[in-house]
């Protein structure tokens, strides 16, 4: 069936293999992707087994989409500039523990001394900033006001800043016995995770 303009509602390209997805489940057997089309008259629907792209052929993604990736691009290109050493050359995780939580940076490459040591004088900083109630840099980065971030700096006082050294970074381990210091915390890291897209659990870990 041939039809000449489709409007896609709904892509996934899945691994088929041992231990991930099933061919025949998820996608059609001797494919990696699920797609599906509806016609620009609306009139015809279905799945496609298979796709070949003109050289003129246009991919239009979602205003939300597009607006997500210039803002996770202005992220990158100003964590860049405000830490010190570059994003693709390192690695955010951000944890959440039962008094607080942990800012951690690590070199990719073992033998990276350069970004280990930049990622060392960051992180520094950073514990010491925040110990004052300076968020200068995150709100920089991020382009806006992270959620829990005005009680961290109203709470300051009850909030400990711990800076320590890892095998290839560093790491900031936050704590405190307020309540609402805590949840105050949690919710400026819980932003990190999202913004920074580390992956990292938003659970508690401990």
């Amino acid at each position: 069936m041939n039809v000449r303009a489709i409007v896609c509602v709904a892509l996934v390209i899945v691994k088929v293999g041992p231990g991930m997805v099933k061919a025949g489940v998820f996608v059609h057997h001797g494919t990696n992707i699920h797609l599906h089309f509806v016609s620009e008259d609306r009139e015809t629907s279905g799945h496609i087994d298979a796709l070949t792209l003109s050289e003129a052929s246009m991919l239009y993604l979602p205003v939300s989409a597009l607006r997500q990736q210039k803002h996770s691009e202005g992220v990158n290109k100003r964590g860049d500039m405000a830490m010190g050493f570059d994003h693709s050359k390192t690695t955010h995780h951000f944890r959440l523990y039962k008094a607080g939580g942990a800012i951690g940076v690590d070199a990719n490459d073992p033998k990276d001394t350069g970004s280990r040591d930049a990622i060392r004088r960051h992180l520094q900083m950073i514990a010491k900033m925040f110990a004052k109630g300076n968020f200068d840099l995150p709100m920089f980065i991020h382009a806006t006001t992270p959620p829990g971030m005005e009680t961290m700096k109203k709470l300051r006082k009850s909030i400990t800043y711990h800076y320590e050294e890892t095998a290839q970074g560093a790491q900031v381990r936050l704590s405190t016995q307020d309540p609402q210091a805590l949840a105050a915390i949690q919710e400026f890291l819980r932003f990190q995770i999202k913004d920074h897209k580390t992956g990292d659990p938003t659970t508690i870990q401990n």
